[in-house]
């Protein structure tokens, strides 16, 4: 193996490590109150598996004021596997982490060439550090490799939109004054943290 292939494997291996380490306190922990209960154990068509049934429920009816039918799928799958243990759950969010934190990485690197930058880049999360030239060079080819993404997520916001409109998510502006929606938010992320 070449030296660019160790320093490669190193960083993933690290990427792999401080991931695990981070996440590591999530063993002991339940479902959260956020969404879970009414999202996974409360929802008879995702703690029961992968149906034909629930699949078809998936993509054809709005839950909880929301459509995502790649994530009722997901906790389906979660619940086929683990039931509802939350731990397996958690586990598989672990390895989600651990999976972006990787594919990061490898972009980066492949698209820099600057392999430690680019797993200091994945390990932090962050995405200003690669050079600005050589990602405006690349911009018109990944846009354009991207384009049926954004199409796809358009399609997939104004369903969401509209399935949220029936519901309380989706209020109107002057129902709420600006000061009230920043503090919201505001409070919203600090107590998230």
């Amino acid at each position: 193996m070449s030296s660019g292939g160790r320093i490669k494997v190193i960083i993933c291996v690290g990427l792999v490590a401080a991931t695990l380490a981070a996440y590591e306190p999530v063993r002991h922990n339940g479902f959260v109150d956020y969404n879970d209960n009414k999202y996974v154990v409360e929802n008879p068509n995702v703690h029961d598996g992968i149906t034909r049934q629930s699949v078809i429920w998936a993509f054809t009816k709005s839950y909880s004021y929301n459509w995502h039918p790649i994530t009722w799928l997901s906790h389906m799958l979660d619940c086929e596997i683990y039931g509802l243990n939350p731990l397996g759950h958690h586990i598989t969010n672990l390895l989600i982490h651990i999976a972006n934190s990787l594919l990061l990485f490898l972009l980066l690197s492949r698209m820099t060439g600057a392999m430690w930058r680019s797993g200091f880049v994945a390990a932090a999360q962050e995405r200003e550090i690669t050079p600005i030239s050589y990602l405006r060079a690349r911009i018109g080819y990944l846009i354009a490799k991207k384009i049926p993404l954004f199409v796809l997520s358009a399609i997939s916001s104004v369903i969401t939109f509209v399935a949220q409109k029936h519901g309380e998510p989706v209020v109107s502006l002057t129902g709420w004054p600006l000061h009230t929606r920043v503090i919201n938010a505001l409070s919203s992320y600090f107590i998230a943290l």
